[in-house]
C-alpha cells in the first residue's frame, strides 16, 4: 500500500497527505500511540480540506487515500489523473491579451472579405441558377448521344453502370458495379483528454491547473502518444489506413460520367455477406475475423486490447441517377456563372476579360473547364484590395456552378431545388462565420483595456471581470452593425429593398440607444 501511496503522489496529489498516510502504512508510527493518534488527526483535517477545496471537481469513480484503505480497493493507475499547474503574473495575463488583440484585428479585417464575396456568391448563384432554369433541356434521353444537345445543359435520368469491378489492393475485396469502396480502419488507442481551471488571484496573476486523463477508444486517427503529459500510454503505429477507391470510369447509359460526378455519388452501404471474405491478413497483428460486416482482431470472448484493429467495408452502388449538367460530347461539364450562353447554348465568349477566352472554341473550353474543376487556382488578381482578401474570395466563390448528380430518379425541378438548398445552406453558414469573425475579433480587442486594471491588487480583477463583460456588449453590437452594413453594400447594386432594409437596420442599432440615452432624465444637483 505504501508504494502504491507513493505513486498516486508522484501523479499530482498532495504530497503531505499521501506522505503521511505512507508512513502510517509502513508502520512508521508504529510502537508510538500518541504520535499515531495525532497524525491521524492531522491526516483527517487535511483530507476535509481537500475534500471540500477540490471535491466539485473530482470524479465520481475516484477514492481518498481512507476511503482505499478501509475498503481496499485501490484506483488502478490509469484510473488516476496527472494534475499540472502553471502560474501567470499580471504582466504576463496582460501580454496575452495584447496578442489576442492582435489576432482579434486580423479576425475584424478578414470577416469584410467573407461576408462581401459570400454575398456576391449568392448573387451570381441567383442569377445563375434563373437562367439556368430557363434553358435547361428537360428529360432529354441518356440512351442515345444526340449531338444537338451540344454544349446545352440538360437534365437526364438513367442507370449508372461500371463493369470494373472495385478492389482492395491490400486485403482482395472485390465489389462489382460500384462507384467507390471504402475502407474503414479503426484502432484500439489511448487518447488523452484535459481540463483546465483558472483561479486569478488577489495580484493580477492567474494560476491555472489542468487535469489530463487517459481513455481507451476505438478511433480511425492516429494519436500520437508521444506527445502526451504521462509516459505509460503507448499507442502502436495503424497498420493500414481508411482509404476509398472509386472507379474511373462509370457509365450513364450511352455517356460516360466525369470524375467530379462520380465523386458526387456517395450514397455508401454496407457490402454482402458474399463479398466479404472469412478474414483479412493485418499486418503485425493477428488475422482480423468477420463479425457481421465487420473485421476484428479482437480474441473471441476477450475485451478489447490497445492495438486491436476493427476494418468496415463499404461500396456505393451503381443504379438510378439524375444529371443535371451541360452536355459534352458523350459525357458533361458544369454551367458556371462566367459563361457566355446563346440560343440555350453556351458558347466561347467573343470580347470582354474572361479568362474562358483563352481557347479556340466551346468544345476546348468545356474540356478545359473538366479538367480544372475542383483544382484551386492560385491566381489572386482582380479579387480583393490585397492578396489576403482575394484569397479568401477565391476559397469562398469556389466552384460558383450548376453541375448536380442524384442517386434516383429526380425531376428538373426536383434537381434544381436540391441545388438551390445547399447554396442556401452554404451562404447562411459563412453570414454566421462571418459575425463570428467580427464578435470574436472586437471582443478579443476590446478585452485589451479591462486586462491593464490587473496591476491593481485586489480589486483590479473585478474591474476587469466587468469591463469585460461591457466588452461582450459593445463587440455584440458593433459586430451586428457592421455585419448589416456590409451585407448591405454587397447588394446595394444587385437587390437595392435588401440593401436599404439591412441598412435601416445598422441605424436603429445606433439611433435607438442614442434616443433612449438622450429621453432620459438629467439630474442636476447645485
Amino acid at each position: 500500500d505504501g508504494d502504491y501511496i507513493e505513486a498516486w503522489s508522484r501523479r499530482g496529489r498532495p504530497a503531505g497527505l499521501t506522505e503521511r498516510a505512507a508512513m502510517i502504512s509502513n508502520g512508521g508510527l508504529h510502537g508510538c500511540a500518541p504520535l499515531r493518534g495525532t497524525a491521524f488527526a492531522v491526516i483527517a483535517l487535511a483530507g476535509a480540506l481537500l475534500l471540500v477545496g477540490i471535491g466539485a471537481d473530482e470524479a465520481p469513480s475516484q477514492v481518498t487515500v481512507f476511503e482505499a484503505k478501509e475498503t481496499g480497493q485501490w484506483p488502478t493507475v490509469d484510473e488516476l489523473p496527472v494534475v499540472t499547474e502553471t502560474h501567470t503574473s499580471a504582466f504576463e495575463e496582460v501580454e496575452k491579451k495584447f496578442a489576442g488583440a492582435l489576432g482579434g484585428a486580423f479576425l475584424v479585417f478578414l470577416a469584410f472579405p467573407v461576408l462581401w464575396f459570400n454575398e456576391r456568391r449568392q448573387a451570381k448563384m441567383w442569377a445563375l441558377f434563373g437562367r439556368a432554369k430557363k434553358i435547361v433541356k428537360v428529360n432529354v434521353s441518356s440512351e442515345k448521344v444526340d449531338s444537338s444537345n451540344e454544349a446545352s445543359l440538360v437534365h437526364m435520368k438513367g442507370t449508372t453502370a461500371n463493369e470494373m469491378p472495385l478492389k482492395d489492393p491490400q486485403f482482395g475485396v472485390t465489389v462489382s458495379n460500384s462507384a467507390a469502396l471504402e475502407r474503414e480502419v479503426e484502432m484500439f488507442q489511448w487518447v488523452e483528454s484535459s481540463q483546465k481551471e483558472e483561479r486569478d488571484d488577489n495580484f493580477g496573476g492567474k494560476t491555472t491547473v489542468t487535469t489530463y486523463s487517459y481513455s481507451q477508444e476505438w478511433t480511425s486517427i492516429a494519436v500520437d502518444s508521444t506527445e502526451f503529459q504521462e509516459a505509460g500510454h503507448d499507442n502502436p503505429k495503424m497498420p493500414c489506413e481508411s482509404q476509398v477507391f472509386r472507379a474511373d470510369v462509370v457509365s450513364f447509359g450511352a455517356f460516360t460520367l466525369s470524375k467530379s460526378l462520380i465523386f458526387k455519388m456517395s450514397n455508401f452501404t454496407s457490402l454482402s455477406q458474399k463479398e466479404l471474405p472469412d478474414q483479412l491478413d493485418v499486418p503485425d497483428r493477428r488475422s482480423a475475423m468477420k463479425e457481421g460486416s465487420k473485421y476484428t482482431t479482437v480474441a473471441p470472448g476477450m475485451p478489447p486490447q490497445i492495438g486491436d484493429v476493427r476494418i468496415t467495408f463499404r461500396k456505393v452502388p451503381c443504379g438510378d441517377a439524375t444529371v443535371l449538367a451541360v452536355q459534352h460530347n458523350s459525357s458533361f461539364a458544369p454551367l458556371r456563372g462566367d459563361m457566355t450562353v446563346k440560343g440555350g447554348k453556351v458558347v466561347r465568349p467573343q470580347g470582354g476579360d474572361e479568362r474562358l477566352l483563352d481557347h479556340n472554341n466551346t468544345s476546348e473550353m468545356l474540356d478545359q473547364v473538366e479538367a480544372q474543376h475542383d483544382k484551386f487556382d492560385i491566381d489572386l488578381d482582380g479579387g480583393g484590395c490585397c492578396a489576403c482578401c482575394a484569397l479568401v474570395g477565391k476559397v469562398v466563390e469556389l466552384n460558383e456552378e450548376v453541375y448536380e448528380l442524384a442517386e434516383s430518379k429526380e425531376s428538373a425541378g426536383a434537381m434544381f431545388k436540391t441545388a438551390q438548398n445547399q447554396q442556401d445552406c452554404l451562404h447562411t453558414a459563412l453570414q454566421i462565420v462571418g459575425f463570428l469573425m467580427f464578435f470574436i475579433g472586437w471582443n478579443c480587442i476590446f478585452q485589451l483595456l479591462p486586462a491593464v486594471f490587473r496591476f491593481i491588487p485586489f480589486v483590479g480583477i473585478y474591474i476587469q471581470y466587468f469591463g469585460n463583460f461591457l466588452a461582450w456588449v459593445l463587440s455584440f453590437v458593433l459586430s451586428l452593425f457592421l455585419w448589416c452594413v456590409t451585407v448591405a453594400v454587397a447588394w446595394l447594386a444587385a437587390r437595392p429593398l435588401k440593401a436599404a432594409a439591412f441598412l435601416l437596420f445598422a441605424a436603429l442599432l445606433i439611433a435607438v440607444p442614442w434616443y433612449l440615452s438622450a429621453m432620459h432624465p438629467q439630474h442636476h444637483y447645485g
